[in-house]
């Protein structure tokens, strides 16, 4: 180990001193103000940032970076998604700030497993080795599960967190096999070598890639997963929820676009119908079933993971325009989820189904206009970032030859479009009274203003976004 190699890992080591910080200082929790543990998380998060930024003028130019230590590698994709990761964990932290009452006397546990959540996708995005990749995807499962069961005297959330804990070890298990078998074809596990060697699509090869898209959508809950988070997540507390759904879909996102795209380039037969019926199928599935969903929560909960699954529609393309809308997509989901799950907190944990809604615009306007948004770009509806992101997704599929899938996507926006549009219809119901909601605190106000303007700013602005989005995917593309 040199000094070199702890420099090169610094935006790990500053994440995970913010994780032990967090802990320590929670060990009090009656003698230090509740925003206390949100503040050190996001100073961790924002000194991380500000550490990576080191590594952007070799990034930004001509030549990518070749900063390589074993199975650790500085890149551009890992600088993109570094930023999007610590900033999506940002506004967590932010949005949560005023949810004390609910995670008392754990905030500062909270606080720690929110970044362990950010180091484990770090890690994962930071590997050109399958091994580790798994390892820092057990490790961000292993946090969801523990967020979800947070509260600890609660029964549904105790629930929600073994049934967690047991998915992400079947996933965690389903992922190694298929790195198992990728060393047994190839004698190798970094993605540039795996690439060189793989050259048929054969059954072994094909259990390796499926094997691998199935244990990372598990964690996700994508495919026929899609029951299980929405179920489980909606036990648990709106905090934990937020933190697991934004970090720990971010990590899992972009430890799979890497696989797929440095790993099996060259046997798309392997894997490029599983990715766009996975896909698309989680779309369709997800629009459908918020049609019957009678509660806010599990509604965003079902749309989210419809916007999750376009990152993987737009993979099979394997190009740097198919793998820069994946990206864009990914980065996109962030204040996306954030915003929706921020507003669902902000409503509260008890008044979120539809008659305790209805009629908000006439009690609490302020707090009826974010939830329209939220639910507007989880529909996808122009001319926010998501919609820029759905177009491009689908022309990345059509180019791959999958225009059935962007029929697939069509069919599913109007799907979720409805479901919205319902629950629009019951936000501006003038005949309803009922209690107003309470203001939110400074914090929670500047995280929904932020994500708000993400998404209201990222349309108009989408091009050098994409450009930005290209130019993280190029390394991808690269070594083979």
């Amino acid at each position: 180990m040199t000094l070199a190699f702890l420099a090169d890992l610094g935006p790990e080591g500053l994440v995970l001193a913010g994780v032990i910080t967090a802990v320590v200082l929670g060990r009090h929790p009656g003698e230090r103000p509740p925003w206390e543990g949100p503040l050190v998380g996001i100073a961790a998060c924002v000194l991380a940032f500000a550490d990576s930024v080191l590594f952007w003028h070799a990034s930004l130019g001509p030549a990518v970076p070749d900063i390589e230590h074993g199975t650790f590698l500085v890149d551009r994709y890992t600088l993109f998604l570094d930023a999007v990761i610590l900033a999506a964990t940002v506004a967590v932290l932010l949005l949560t700030a005023d949810s004390a009452g609910e995670l008392w006397p754990l905030q500062g546990e909270f606080t720690g497993l929110v970044l362990l959540l950010a180091l484990g996708g770090m890690v994962a995005a930071a590997s050109q080795d399958v091994v580790t990749i798994a390892v820092g995807l057990t490790v961000t499962g292993a946090a969801a599960a523990l967020l979800l069961g947070l509260r600890k005297l609660d029964a549904a959330a105790a629930a929600a967190a073994v049934q967690s804990f047991l998915v992400v070890a079947g996933a965690s298990l389903c992922f190694l096999v298929g790195v198992v078998v990728a060393y047994g074809l190839t004698g190798q596990t970094q993605l540039t070598a795996i690439a060189r060697s793989l050259h048929h699509a054969g059954p072994a090869a094909l259990l390796a890639a499926a094997a691998m898209i199935l244990g990372a959508g598990a964690l996700m809950g994508l495919g026929p997963f899609l029951g299980w988070r929405a179920t489980a997540a909606g036990r648990a507390p709106v905090a934990s929820m937020m933190a697991v759904t934004v970090v720990g879909g971010l990590a899992d996102l972009g430890a799979l676009v890497r696989v797929l795209d440095a790993g099996f380039a060259h046997v798309p037969a392997a894997w490029t119908v599983l990715v766009a019926v996975a896909g698309a199928g989680t779309a369709l599935v997800a629009a459908t079933l918020a049609l019957r969903a009678t509660r806010l929560r599990r509604l965003v909960l079902l749309l989210l993971a419809g916007d999750a699954a376009l990152a993987l529609v737009a993979l099979p393309a394997l190009s740097r325009h198919g793998a820069a809308a994946a990206l864009f997509a990914t980065l996109v989901f962030a204040p996306l989820a954030a915003l929706s799950l921020g507003a669902v907190l902000w409503v509260g944990e008890g008044g979120d189904d539809r008659e305790r809604l209805r009629g908000l615009w006439g009690r609490s306007p302020a707090a009826c206009l974010a939830l329209v948004l939220a639910l507007a770009a989880c529909a996808g509806l122009p001319p926010l970032a998501s919609f820029v992101s759905w177009f491009s997704v689908v022309g990345a599929a059509i180019a791959a030859g999958y225009g059935w899938v962007g029929w697939v996507l069509v069919l599913a926006g109007v799907v979720a479009a409805t479901a919205v549009l319902r629950w629009v219809a019951i936000l501006l119901d003038p005949d309803a009274e009922g209690p107003p909601v309470a203001r939110p605190g400074a914090l929670v106000t500047v995280g929904l203003g932020l994500c708000g303007l993400a998404l209201l700013l990222g349309g108009p602005v989408a091009g050098p976004l994409i450009g930005l989005a290209q130019r993280a995917a190029r390394p991808l593309f690269l070594g083979f």
